[in-house]
């Protein structure tokens, strides 16, 4: 068995968007506090780059903004920054993710961050003679941290049903969508919010003859309210290139599409996926959990977002010392009793500048 036998101050696990944001934030915080980072994709941007052809729901202007304020000394090594005269358009994640390659190699070349190219498969809390944190890889190495940052990721969430499923990360790429050549089956999309309008884009500039949206409510707007100086559908709602095609075809619906709810016609929903040749799913998503968590205090549940790890939403602690942050572990805010989940760059920042 090979051992570190460096004892580092944090360890981070996950490469992608709130991994760089967590190396970040304790560079910031903790000047020379040691760092170990650990990715089992070679530091390659996490899932984003599977989606880097879809819009993001930032502005330019603001996407900029952030990447300002999450690394302030590195400006020359940003290009995004330098399209001013796009700045008030969405961008596509693919800028975004070769922004993020750019802050992986700052981070890769500074001197106290160790990076590891590896899959976690145990954390072991359990020490409370000396306090430490135990991290098993799948190379047979063991690594020790005092506090430990979870940023782990998301899947994108499925049904128990028996129809086949085209990946989101496919249905949400026009190329892939085209060679695939589906465009006389009978598909059905569930979901509504940023990805699933994508989705439908897709399908219907594609000429995909056969569309069905099953959705739980209507497409959510965000809606400014005065008084409070806050909106409504903040985060469930949808923004940008994706509202601006949603009210220009499907609000009210000018499209081939069929749109149903579960709820207010049941035989004929079961009667769409009967009849379906293939499924996409754009409802969300659920926590990574394949590494195994030994604890030493479990904390108590207090968030709706995600069920495979518990966790504390406001405080970040998933147990004593062990963090998560980044998409699979979401802070939440209740809101005219619409309870929402807080996720997106910015969220992720704020989040980390507050538990970590």
């Amino acid at each position: 068995m090979n051992n570190d036998e460096q004892i580092y101050d944090y360890g981070v696990i996950g490469g992608g968007l709130g991994g760089i944001i967590s190396c970040f934030i304790l560079l910031k915080k903790y000047p020379e506090t040691k760092i170990v980072w650990i990715d089992k994709d070679r530091f390659t941007c996490g899932d984003l780059k599977k989606y880097s052809c879809v819009y993001a729901n930032t502005p330019m202007n603001r996407m900029s903004q952030f990447l300002k304020e999450l690394v302030p000394f590195y400006q020359d090594c940003l290009t995004l920054c330098t399209k001013r005269e796009e700045c008030e358009h969405y961008c596509i994640l693919s800028d975004f993710v070769e922004e993020l390659k750019n802050l992986t190699r700052i981070l890769q070349n500074n001197k106290y961050i160790h990076c590891i190219m590896d899959t976690i498969h145990t954390i072991d809390n359990t020490d409370k003679e000396n306090n430490m944190i135990i991290l098993s890889t799948q190379s047979d190495t063991t690594i020790s941290c005092k506090k430990l940052v979870m940023a782990t990721g998301c899947y994108p969430k499925t049904l128990d049903l028996d129809t086949p499923c085209i990946d989101l990360y496919k249905a949400l790429n026009k190329c892939i969508m085209t060679k695939l050549k589906y465009q006389n089956k009978k598909i059905v999309v569930f979901g509504n919010r940023h990805s699933g309008i994508l989705v439908l884009k897709n399908l219907y500039e594609l000429g995909y003859k056969y569309i069905t949206n099953v959705v739980r409510s209507d497409i959510k707007i965000p809606e400014y309210i005065e008084e409070d100086d806050r909106e409504l559908y903040d985060q469930i709602g949808i923004r940008g290139f994706t509202l601006q095609w949603a009210k220009t075809n499907l609000i009210p619906n000018k499209t081939n599409i069929q749109i149903i709810k579960k709820k207010d016609d049941e035989e004929k929903y079961n009667k769409i996926i009967h009849e379906a040749d293939y499924i996409i799913y754009a409802i969300g998503l659920e926590q990574n959990n394949l590494i195994n968590i030994k604890y030493k205090n479990k904390v108590e549940n207090n968030q709706k977002c995600y069920t495979n790890i518990d966790y504390n939403a406001k405080n970040g602690l998933i147990d004593e010392n062990i963090y998560g942050l980044g998409i699979g572990f979401l802070n939440f805010s209740i809101y005219k009793d619409v309870y929402e989940c807080e996720a997106g760059m910015y969220e992720f920042y704020e989040q980390g500048m507050r538990i970590l």
